[in-house]
């Protein structure tokens, strides 16, 4: 298990960058598909169990090995989109991390050596218990990338409400490239969970997300943008507009789709058509995803449900959605886009 590897991370936005187009420095590594994926795979793993289990005692070696060959099996499910076994493998982990709690605890704060720490943070993220979010959250502080990278992405996994969003605001604007990838992400899956429960994030600190976030936008690594771009959404933040239309243009599909999604989160009527424009510029294949995000913006907009006939006869149709907006006419803020062909 090589210490500098990070777990694939499991959101359809993440999974989805293999189909981006990158340069060599900015192809995603063993985080996404496109780099491989296997989070502890490799010619030298079976060195490095013997080290792990030589630090932590051979009453635990075996719990160990198990651990990291279900995350092994999990992590190729994520990549492989298999999302009917993946929960059952994500409970095994659960059980046998919780069944040791304590050591792997222990092992989190490096007491057992750095590979070790690598797989007790990665293990966490399944553990049911409640502490676990604790035990990640002090591991931001560090100055490890991979460490750090592996605790987001495991704070992701948790998605736990009660995850603090101070140290996650934090790591925004840090230069480890591991935090500008993953804290973005991170935020969004604990920003949605509260959301789910009913707990609204403080003006202030959304505030300071949101100034993170603007520079994350820009940046060079494609990754970034797109974690960045889910946040943003997440947050619902109406001064995200903007940048989330400059992201409705970005040259990687999976980026513009998750600003579109982003931009219906959000919710202002008037950048429906610029989502409308994307079924023009998208791949075919795409094209559905897009037409979800139509319905469910439409119904936003509209105060209730499209009728499914009314859905259907839609469809992929920029035309017919451009004419749904249009024949709203002072209903929305804006008028329908122009669209010559």
């Amino acid at each position: 298990m090589r210490s500098a590897r990070l777990l694939p991370v499991v959101s359809l936005a993440i999974a989805a960058l293999a189909a981006c187009k990158t340069s060599p420095a900015a192809t995603p590594g063993p985080a996404g598909r496109s780099g491989g994926g296997r989070a502890s795979a490799s010619a030298g793993d079976d060195a490095s169990r013997a080290d792990v289990a030589g630090t932590v005692g051979r009453e635990h070696q075996e719990r160990y090995f198990r651990v990291d060959m279900l995350i092994e099996q999990w992590d190729a499910m994520q990549r492989d989109g298999d999302d009917r076994k993946a929960p059952a493998v994500g409970d095994q982990i659960a059980a046998e991390v919780d069944a040791d709690f304590d050591t792997f605890a222990a092992s989190s704060r490096g007491t057992h050596g750095l590979r070790a720490q690598h797989l007790a943070i990665k293990a966490l993220g399944f553990s049911k218990r409640a502490d676990a979010t604790a035990l990640l959250v002090a591991r931001l502080s560090g100055e490890d990338g991979a460490l750090v990278g592996n605790a987001l992405i495991a704070l992701k996994i948790r998605s736990d409400p009660a995850t603090p969003l101070a140290p996650l605001v934090a790591l925004l604007r840090v230069e480890l490239p591991e935090a500008r990838r993953y804290a973005p992400l991170a935020l969004a899956n604990v920003v949605l969970a509260r959301d789910r429960a009913r707990q609204t994030v403080e003006e202030t600190m959304a505030e300071r997300a949101m100034t993170g976030l603007v520079g994350l936008a820009h940046d060079r690594d494609p990754i970034v943008r797109l974690h960045a771009t889910k946040a943003m959404g997440a947050l619902r933040r109406p001064e995200a507009t903007d940048f989330l239309v400059i992201l409705l243009r970005d040259e990687h599909t999976r980026i513009r789709i998750a600003a579109a999604a982003a931009l219906e989160r959000v919710g202002d009527p008037r950048t429906f058509p610029q989502v409308v424009r994307l079924l023009e510029e998208v791949p075919e294949d795409e094209r559905a995803i897009v037409r979800d995000i139509l319905v469910s913006f439409a119904e936003r907009i509209q105060g209730a449900p499209l009728a499914p006939s009314q859905a259907a006869a839609f469809g992929t149709s920029a035309i017919a959605w451009d004419r749904w907006y249009g024949e709203r006419g002072s209903k929305t803020t804006a008028p329908a886009t122009s669209r010559t062909r």
